[in-house]
């Protein structure tokens, strides 16, 4: 195409006609994920497309992009459906704790009961302040999330903080009644209502 005199298609970080991405084909979009100043609105493009081959690459992608890139593209991955759920469970163990973050939000917007397991595995080992979001997610989730978070809670390696956020967040989604019957629990009740308030 560039042979051709078509300028509005990126070869090697040239100039790219975003008003003509509509018109794109997939193949032409994939390759313009690669370009750093067009990848943001080809991503955007394929998400809207919603074609579930695609949702790799446009996911490849997102893990190298920059924080802003990110946050934009991430929250139109979940129009893949469940077939994000793959690539978006892999998201919560990139390099980049940004690209955690949006994965895990991601995630609760999916409402995936698959996405469990891994989010709790990620509460518990995550170092920074993104474990927070991935409480919240958790939490969010309600009752598919709701025994596998007590199950974690009695773990004598886990720290009560992580599950504090979590079963509050769980109680306020609908877990409430769940919560106070097993603080009825004479062993457990005390240690998980001080946890959860």
């Amino acid at each position: 195409r560039a042979a051709k005199g078509d300028e509005s298609v990126a070869v090697a970080g040239g100039d790219v006609d975003v008003s003509k991405l509509a018109q794109m084909g997939p193949p032409e979009l994939v390759l313009l994920l690669e370009h750093p100043r067009a990848r943001r609105s080809a991503a955007i493009e394929l998400c809207k497309r919603g074609d579930p081959e695609l949702v790799d690459a446009v996911y490849k992608a997102v893990r190298k992009m920059p924080r802003p890139e990110v946050v934009s593209v991430a929250a139109k991955v979940v129009c893949f459906g469940e077939a994000a759920g793959d690539v978006l469970i892999d998201g919560l163990s990139a390099r980049k704790t940004f690209v955690r973050q949006a994965s895990a939000i991601a995630l609760g917007q999916l409402k995936l009961r698959r996405a469990v397991v891994p989010l709790l595995h990620l509460l518990q080992s995550e170092e920074s302040g993104v474990w927070k979001e991935v409480a919240r997610v958790l939490g969010e989730l309600g009752s598919a999330s709701y025994r596998p978070l007590l199950r974690a809670s009695k773990e004598p390696k886990s720290a009560e903080d992580l599950f504090a956020y979590a079963l509050a967040h769980a109680a306020n989604a609908g877990s409430r009644k769940a919560l106070q019957a097993v603080a009825k629990d004479v062993s457990e009740g005390e240690r998980l209502m001080r946890i959860a308030q």
